[in-house]
């Protein structure tokens, strides 16, 4: 289940930070990413989160492919 929170520095610009938990060899695993956003672009809270959202579910969806890609021992 990926999730998403909003970060916002005091001296930098705000961002999300995402985590993803990814199933591997039955355990549970945590990877952390970021997505920055540009306000000018997504004006509202409602299209950040909505961004901020599907980033975090692709981030998501390619961290568990490329964990079952390394378990199967394909790279491509």
């Amino acid at each position: 289940m990926a999730s998403i929170e909003l970060r916002t520095p005091k001296n930098k610009p705000a961002y999300y930070k995402i985590t993803a938990s990814i199933t591997l060899n039955g355990q549970t695993i945590r990877k952390f990413s970021r997505f920055d956003f540009d306000p000018k672009t997504l004006r509202t809270a409602k299209q950040h989160t909505a961004a901020a959202t599907v980033a975090a579910f692709e981030f998501e969806t390619k961290a568990q492919e490329e964990a079952e890609r390394s378990i199967n021992g394909s790279w491509l």
